[in-house]
C-alpha cells in the first residue's frame, strides 16, 4: 500500500503541475493561473451566445430601441476597460427575472425584469460595468480552470484518503463539501473584484459610481423580504451582502462624485417596457396557472395580456399553450401561428406548434418547425418528435439520426432511447 503521505505528496506536486501556467490577470495586474487563452474565450463566448440568450427567453425584440439603448451605455463603458479590443456586445432578453450574465469574450445578457428594477441609467451602467469586468478579468475562464483543479483534487484526495482507511461515503461527502466551500469563496471574490474595477469603469466613463451603492443596497433589501424569489436568480450567480456594500462605500471615497445619474434619459427609455409591465405581470401568472392546471384562468390571463399588447409572441404562445392542455387544438394552433409570426427568432413558439402539427398528424409542417427550432436551440424533445416523424415516414436513416441527437442533447431517457436504436439498427 502507498504511504499517505506520498500520495499526499503526489497530489500537490500535481495541483503544483497544473497551476504552472500563469499569467498577468489583464484587470488586477496579478500572477494568476492560466492555461485557457483568449482565441478560448473568444469561440466560446460566441458558441453559447445564441443558445444562452434562448434558454433566457430569447432576445427582447418588440422595442428594439431599448436594446440599442443599453448597447449605447454598454459602448460608453468599454473603452474604459482593460480589454476594449473583445468582441463585446450587449442584447437584452425576455424575461421577467431580473438577472443579468457574461460569457467568455465579452458576450453580456441583461433581463427586461432587471431593467425594471434599477432606477437611474448609472445603475444599469453598474450592473454593465460589472459584468464587463467578469469578462475582462477572465472570471468564466478562471471557473473553468478552477473546476478542473478542484475535479482533479477529488479524484487524488478520494484516493489519498481510501488508502488511509476512512469511509468511502464520508470521504465523498467531505470532498464535496469542499469543493464547494473553494468555488464559493472565488465567486465571492470575484463578484467583489467586478464591484471594484467595474465602479472604476463606470466613473471613467462619466458615471456617479455611488449608483453602484444604491443598487447593492436595493439588492440586499430585497434579498431580506418576500420579494426575494423573483431574483433568485440574480442572487444565485450576483450573491449579495452588506459586505458588498461596504465596499463599494469604501470605492467610491476614491473617486470621484460628479459623474451623472441619468433619471431622467432612463425614465424615457424604459416607457415603453414601463407601459407593457402589467401585461408581463399577466402573462406571467398565466403561466403559474398553467403549472397549477388552472388552463382556462391561464386564457383569460394571456387574452388580458394581449388586450395591454397585442404585439407580443409570447402572451399567444401561453394562451396556446393552455388551449393546448383543453384540447382546444384548432384554438391553439391559431394562437400558436400568431406567436410564431411575431417572432420566428425564438424556439419555444416554433417547437411548441411543432409539436401540436405532429399530433394533428400533419407532418410535413411539425418536421419544418421543429427542424427551424432546433437551429435557434436544440432540444431533445424535438429531436425525439423528428424520430417519430421520420418513423412515419418509414425512414430509418433519419430516425436513427434525431435518436442520436436526442443522445447528445440530455442524459434523460437514455436507457429508452439505446434500447430504440437497438431494436431499429436490427430492423433496419
Amino acid at each position: 500500500m502507498i504511504k499517505p503521505f506520498k500520495l499526499l505528496l503526489s497530489f500537490f506536486i500535481a495541483v503544483l503541475f497544473l497551476s504552472a501556467g500563469c499569467s498577468v490577470n489583464p484587470v488586477t495586474g496579478e500572477q494568476e493561473l492560466s492555461w485557457i487563452d483568449e482565441q478560448w474565450e473568444r469561440k466560446t463566448g460566441q458558441q453559447y451566445y445564441g443558445l444562452q440568450q434562448q434558454a433566457g427567453g430569447g432576445p427582447y425584440l418588440i422595442d428594439p430601441n431599448l436594446t440599442l439603448y443599453v448597447k449605447s451605455v454598454g459602448q460608453r463603458i468599454i473603452p474604459h476597460s482593460r480589454r476594449s479590443s473583445l468582441p463585446y456586445d450587449f442584447v437584452v432578453l425576455n424575461d421577467s427575472s431580473p438577472n443579468a450574465w457574461a460569457l467568455p469574450g465579452g458576450k453580456i445578457a441583461i433581463n427586461r425584469g432587471l431593467l425594471l428594477a434599477l432606477n437611474n441609467e448609472a445603475e444599469l451602467a453598474a450592473v454593465l460595468a460589472h459584468e464587463i469586468v467578469h469578462a475582462d478579468a477572465r472570471h468564466s475562464a478562471q471557473s473553468q480552470e478552477l473546476g478542473s483543479i478542484i475535479s482533479l483534487g477529488q479524484v487524488l484526495a478520494s484516493e489519498i484518503l481510501s488508502n488511509a482507511g476512512y469511509n468511502h461515503q464520508t470521504i465523498q461527502q467531505g470532498i464535496a463539501y469542499g469543493g464547494l466551500y473553494g468555488q464559493t469563496r472565488y465567486s465571492r471574490s470575484r463578484e467583489l473584484e467586478a464591484d471594484l474595477y467595474g465602479m472604476k469603469y463606470m466613473s471613467a466613463a462619466g458615471y456617479d459610481p455611488r449608483a453602484a451603492i444604491s443598487l447593492q443596497k436595493t439588492f440586499v433589501e430585497l434579498s431580506k423580504d418576500a420579494k426575494a424569489d423573483s431574483f433568485s436568480q440574480l442572487f444565485a450567480s450576483h450573491p449579495p451582502s452588506q459586505e458588498r456594500v461596504n465596499a463599494n462605500q469604501q470605492t467610491s471615497l476614491t473617486l470621484p462624485h460628479n459623474g451623472e445619474r441619468g433619471e431622467e434619459r432612463y425614465r424615457q427609455e424604459l416607457t415603453l417596457l414601463r407601459k407593457r409591465q402589467p401585461a408581463y405581470s399577466l402573462s406571467d401568472q398565466a403561466k403559474s396557472a398553467i403549472n397549477d392546471k388552472k388552463y382556462r384562468q391561464a386564457i383569460k390571463l394571456a387574452v388580458q395580456a394581449i388586450a395591454i399588447e397585442p404585439l407580443e409572441s409570447e402572451f399567444y404562445e401561453v394562451k396556446g399553450a393552455a388551449q393546448i392542455k383543453l384540447d382546444q387544438t384548432s384554438a391553439a394552433l391559431i394562437s400558436l401561428n400568431k406567436a410564431v409570426a411575431l417572432n420566428q427568432h425564438y424556439y419555444s413558439p416554433l417547437l411548441r406548434r411543432g409539436i401540436l402539427q405532429f399530433d394533428l398528424n400533419a407532418y410535413d409542417l411539425a418536421e419544418q418547425d421543429l427542424l427551424a427550432s432546433v437551429k435557434l436551440a436544440p432540444s431533445q424533445i424535438a429531436f425525439l418528435t423528428l424520430a417519430e416523424i421520420a418513423q412515419q415516414k418509414q425512414n430509418c436513416p433519419a430516425e436513427k439520426r434525431y435518436l442520436r441527437q436526442a443522445l447528445s442533447t440530455s442524459n434523460k431517457n437514455r436507457a429508452a432511447i439505446n434500447q430504440r436504436l437497438t431494436a431499429l439498427n436490427s430492423r433496419c
